[in-house]
């Protein structure tokens, strides 16, 4: 995805898109790769990463830590970005 030109990755814990710069950790899962404002964020998601995915494509919007380090440093963004 993108927001003002600039590529955004989604971050399935707290929901926060991240420009590349801001992703301080990653995850492979069945081939795709998760992005993640921090390590927190990633850690929660390898304990039970088949959950985490099975969530997000039933409802993405259900954030699992809303106060996660990324969030409270103000790093991230929750605004959705534009497709094109």
């Amino acid at each position: 995805m993108t927001l003002n030109g600039e590529e955004r990755r989604f971050d399935p814990i707290c929901g926060m898109w991240l420009a590349p710069e801001q992703v301080a950790a990653t995850y492979i899962y069945i081939g795709h790769v998760y992005s993640f404002c921090s390590a927190e964020c990633r850690e929660l998601f390898a304990r039970k990463p088949d959950v985490y995915v099975v969530r997000l494509a039933y409802d993405p919007e259900a954030y699992i830590a809303d106060f996660c380090p990324g969030q409270r440093a103000g790093q991230g963004d929750r605004s959705e970005p534009s497709t094109g």
